[in-house]
């Protein structure tokens, strides 16, 4: 079959860059430690000795990196049942951009060992221009919002969450 071996797809993966600092605030008198957490080796249970924490995360995408995804055929490859021969060079620019990104959330324990609750919220910038929009990838600009909560129930930690992303709009004019 003349189509194996017919040629590559090569796509750079841009570096990335991540800072995060985090602050918990231990409770003046800590809760006892659960089971699986008592003994001779040292284990800090945030459940059981935290008021709140708060963590702050930035990132750096360098996806400027990406001017385009290269697809290259060996010369001659022919196109199944057409009589055409498929181009040597058929690669998608793309032209993305870098991005930046920002990420903050926290836990409250409302009740030691029992019960905590979180939220956090997330911006990434815009990736890429419109005019180079295409069906592959989506770097429109996001927004996240989410929120859950941790219950305890014997040695086992229950874990609800909902995360919510709005997408920006990315529009090509077709």
């Amino acid at each position: 079959d003349p189509g194996y071996n017919a040629g590559h797809i090569r796509l750079a993966i841009p570096m990335e860059a991540k800072l995060g600092v985090r602050f918990h605030y231990p409770r003046a008198t800590p809760g006892p430690l659960p089971k699986w957490a008592q003994g001779a080796k040292k284990v800090r249970d945030a459940m059981s000795s935290d008021l709140f924490d708060v963590e702050a995360d930035f990132t750096y995408a360098n996806n400027s990196a990406v001017k385009a995804i290269e697809v290259r055929f060996k010369p001659g490859t022919p196109i199944n049942g057409t009589g055409g021969y498929l181009p040597e060079n058929a690669d998608i620019a793309h032209n993305w951009k870098d991005v930046f990104g920002v990420r903050l959330g926290g836990e409250a324990v409302i009740l030691p060992n029992l019960l905590a609750a979180r939220a956090g919220f997330f911006y990434e910038s815009k990736g890429q221009d419109d005019k180079y929009l295409n069906i592959d990838f989506h770097l429109g600009e996001r927004i996240g919002l989410s929120g859950g909560a941790s219950v305890r129930i014997g040695p086992v930690d229950v874990n609800l969450a909902y995360q919510h992303t709005f997408f920006g709009t990315l529009d090509n004019k077709g």
